[in-house]
């Protein structure tokens, strides 16, 4: 085995660099620097847990749901997309509430960045998630799909952690199941998994 030292590589005639038919370029060792637009990793994350909300404040779900992701580049944009099914037995009127918060390099859960501009005013901002109340004829069965969509910037290569948080309008709160049904029964109820993946957008 022998070790090719170049600079810079460019074709002789053309404008394609082709590998041999069965062969690989195995970057593992180092690091492949993709173009700008281009995935630099990916982190998937799921977990079965359980929990129960409410409260009128923001508060996590649950730390089973955190997903950690160690940008290769300080100025990256992370886009992370998340779901899990839910059965609100809050009040028929009352607003609840999503968003995801971030915490680097261990520290405290903070919201994402540019989540407020010029137009949010007092409301609150939950571009990364978003608001809704339970639908008219609710059961203890009736699953809703939650989703959170978000692109951040951390401006780390540290560690970063996302996790999913809720909360209730300040009247009629009940409790809310979070990837389960209340009615535990083989006939309508359900349970599902969070379900998260992260990616590292180079810019």
């Amino acid at each position: 085995m022998s070790t090719l030292f170049v600079n810079n590589l460019s074709t002789a005639s053309g404008t394609n660099i082709t590998l041999a038919s069965g062969k690989q370029l195995d970057a593992t060792a180092g690091t492949f620097v993709p173009p700008a637009g281009h995935i630099v990793q990916i982190v998937t994350h799921r977990h079965g847990d359980m929990p129960q909300h409410n409260t009128t404040s923001f508060v996590e779900l649950s730390s089973n749901y955190r997903a950690t992701i160690t940008p290769k580049y300080a100025n990256s944009k992370i886009l992370i997309n998340a779901t899990v099914n839910i059965n609100p037995a809050c009040a028929v009127n009352t607003i609840f509430l999503w968003k995801l918060m971030r915490s680097t390099a261990g520290g405290s859960f903070a919201d994402l960045a540019d989540v407020t501009d010029g137009n949010t005013g007092n409301r609150h901002a939950i571009s990364s998630g978003g608001s809704t109340r339970r639908g008219n004829g609710h059961d203890t069965n009736d699953m809703n799909p939650i989703q959170w969509n978000a692109i951040d910037t951390p401006n780390t290569t540290s560690a970063v952690t996302y996790s999913p948080y809720f909360k209730q309008e300040s009247s009629g709160t009940n409790i809310i199941y979070i990837g389960h049904s209340a009615s535990n029964q083989n006939d309508w109820g359900s349970h599902s998994f969070y379900q998260a993946t992260i990616m590292e957008i180079k810019v």
